[in-house]
């Protein structure tokens, strides 16, 4: 569903788990930014693929066991009323649940998260990252939750004003509380420092839509062509071509859910030469074409307002 600001939120489709239950969803309301939903679950094992989007999740009744498995590590799983989960962005999670109980997710915009870290990472002069949390506690969280859950339920004239502010204070927590200090895995002794590769990074998101040339980065950084891409991928471990790809692949996707943009159109805006430039490159990155993941997100949306 598309809400008045233009602005989809993607999230975990669930329907097709028999052992979930969608009691309630913010899909009646006109919310920009954010998804919530309240889900009843009984024991089950599943996957979800990655979304672009934060997932916050808490248990509201129940007490339950089971497994998380993430880049192919396992996390047992204790969980109680209370009990918080935070999945970042872009990451796949297998789930084992040996217990019923049930549940609050809400889901928060990359951009937001983006914006956000890109704040918090400037005021500190870092570069943060936010990992997965699995069963923490968090009174702060809690509270916000809890308001945005009689939010749900309650709607009201000015919720979706409201609900933009509760999505950037429970962001805003998640960064400051959870995040980890990605510099400090950053080769920057090579000669790349934070703020060069900030600024790398903002001016390859800027400029996404044309040719990126090196030169112009190197000259940023105060060293040759060729120097740079070394030091690039000993700083980040990847090469500057497959950096700029695969931003180029994620602004791609958040086109795709976000607009009905033409993927043609899509491909040139995101510096792709053609539409199947573009598609060769999102398979290889994302598992599957631009139209197949278009039409599984609308199809995801269309049940969940069923």
């Amino acid at each position: 569903m598309l809400n008045p600001a233009g602005t989809r939120v993607s999230f975990h489709d669930v329907s097709n788990v028999e052992a979930i239950e969608i009691a309630k969803t913010s899909a009646e309301h006109e919310w920009n930014k954010l998804h919530a939903s309240i889900l009843k679950v009984q024991p089950f094992s599943s996957s979800f693929p990655p979304v672009d989007s934060l997932l916050i999740s808490m248990v509201l009744k129940g007490h339950a066991t089971g497994i998380f498995e993430v880049d192919e590590i396992e996390y047992e799983i204790v969980l109680q009323p209370g009990s918080i989960i935070i999945l970042p962005p872009d990451v796949q999670l297998d789930v084992t649940l040996k217990d019923p109980a049930e549940f609050i997710n809400i889901y928060v915009s990359k951009k937001i998260v983006n914006d956000i870290i890109i704040d918090f990472s400037a005021s500190g002069n870092s570069i943060l990252r936010l990992d997965h949390s699995f069963s923490i506690y968090d009174d702060f969280i809690e509270q916000t939750i809890n308001s945005l859950k009689e939010m749900l339920y309650s709607g009201g004239r000015f919720s979706s004003i409201e609900v933009q502010y509760i999505a950037r204070v429970l962001v805003a927590r998640v960064i400051s509380k959870y995040s980890t200090n990605a510099s400090e895995n950053l080769n920057t002794d090579a000669g790349l420092s934070v703020p060069v590769l900030q600024r790398t990074f903002d001016f390859i998101d800027e400029n996404l839509h044309r040719r990126i040339v090196i030169d112009r980065l190197a000259v940023t950084a105060g060293v040759g062509t060729a120097q740079f891409a070394r030091l690039f991928k000993r700083a980040t471990n990847v090469t500057l071509h497959q950096y700029i790809i695969k931003r180029r692949v994620e602004r791609a996707r958040d086109l795709l859910t976000e607009t009905d943009t033409p993927i043609a159109e899509i491909a040139h805006e995101c510096g792709f030469a053609d539409q199947v430039h573009l598609t060769r490159f999102f398979g290889r990155i994302v598992g599957t074409s631009p139209a197949s993941y278009r039409k599984k997100y609308k199809n995801n949306i269309a049940a969940s307002v069923k």
